[in-house]
């Protein structure tokens, strides 16, 4: 990033979990250090957004992270929080300020400034965030496959190019990208409409894909699987059409189901109602990586109910990757990271790149791109 002497509108990912005004987790943040760091040796001034999804979450537990790193390392930074929502207030200090701005700015929540300003890229909040700076950086990976003011918004209105974090995230996962016909993917969560489009883009691109967790069920009850009482997605259908092309996925081993599925146990007099977690048959998946010569594996969503300690799956993948040490693997989502983190502080040795996206590395490799992509070039 060769900007010097700018003031740079800084597009950042804080939307950490937050319980009682205390993070939860602080690694999105402390990735946009980075970025942060790099911008302030070459004598720029950064005004940071971001957004956060919990509904009227300040950015103040954000700021207070990380004006305590910046009191250690750049103890003489000016750092300020502008904690209003009211544009003509916010306009106002810049405007008093303009000639005297502190090394560092936050403004608050990007959500909080009016009814889905940010979410539906309204072009004259665009044209209010982009008015402070000469500059747009993006760093946050993980809402690109958003059309946001924020995001694609702002980039239309401004010189442009990417910061650090948001580089990282893209050269690993393009090397999925480009060796998708050599990659073993295994896929988790509850909702297969969320996922199904995105499995069949992975399958169009020779991926093997294989499919844990509660979104299985239905594919299995049309296999002719008793799931009993188990988790079915409301309101979803699985067509005949698309359950054909899975079913021609499976046979010829390019998608694969759990080899066991983990019933719970109410009591005993009923037993055996509710699918709880599945596990896969490894010695398999081992002959599948040596027959399709797979280089890379990717790992997104935990195959259990991890928060009911229902993890046989999930330590089942965790430990087929450790033991595959010599591809190359990621490791991303929230649920999973969270699975992990619970599993072993140190998880992040076991991988090659831990990605801090969950929806937007789905879709960027499923899609080849973003729409943050197609605006900023640099």
């Amino acid at each position: 990033m060769q900007i010097n002497n700018k003031n740079i509108l800084l597009r950042c990912d804080f939307n950490e979990p937050v319980k009682n005004s205390e993070l939860l987790s602080t690694k999105r943040i402390d990735a946009n250090l980075n970025t942060i760091h790099e911008l302030l040796t070459k004598k720029n001034k950064l005004i940071l957004i971001s957004h956060h999804s919990d509904k009227g979450q300040t950015l103040l537990p954000v700021y207070n992270h990380i004006k305590k790193i910046l009191s250690e390392t750049s103890p003489k930074i000016n750092f300020v929080y502008i904690n209003s929502v009211d544009q003509k207030v916010v306009s106002e200090y810049f405007l008093q300020n303009k000639d005297n701005l502190p090394e560092i700015i936050m403004l608050e929540n990007t959500r909080l400034f009016g009814d889905k300003l940010d979410e539906n890229n309204d072009i004259h909040f665009a044209k209010f965030l982009s008015s402070f700076t000469d500059y747009f950086v993006y760093d946050a990976f993980s809402v690109a496959h958003r059309d946001h003011s924020s995001t694609t918004g702002v980039a239309k209105l401004l010189p442009s190019c990417f910061g650090l974090t948001f580089v990282k995230e893209y050269s690993n996962l393009r090397k999925l990208l480009d060796e998708a016909d050599k990659t073993l993917i295994f896929i988790g969560g509850a909702k297969l409409s969320t996922k199904l489009p995105i499995v069949e883009k992975f399958l169009e691109k020779g991926s093997i894909v294989c499919l844990g967790g509660a979104m299985t069920h239905d594919i299995l009850k049309h296999r002719g699987v008793d799931i009993k009482e188990s988790y079915l997605e409301e309101g979803f259908i699985l067509s005949g059409n698309i359950l054909n092309k899975l079913n021609t996925q499976i046979e010829t081993r390019k998608l694969i189901l759990p080899k066991d599925i983990i019933w719970n146990i109410k009591d005993r007099e009923n037993p055996n109602t509710k699918i709880v977690d599945s596990v896969f048959d490894l010695e398999y998946l081992s002959k599948i990586i040596q027959e399709n010569n797979i280089k890379n594996i990717l790992w997104n969503g935990p195959v259990g109910m991890y928060e009911s300690d229902e993890v046989s799956g999930s330590k089942n993948i965790y430990n087929f990757i450790k033991n595959n040490s010599t591809l190359f693997t990621i490791v991303g989502g929230g649920d999973t990271l969270t699975f992990l983190e619970n599993e072993n502080k140190s998880f992040e040795q076991d991988f090659s790149y831990v990605s801090l996206s969950g929806g937007a590395m789905l879709t960027f490799l499923a899609d080849g791109t973003l729409p943050i992509l197609e605006i900023i070039k640099d």
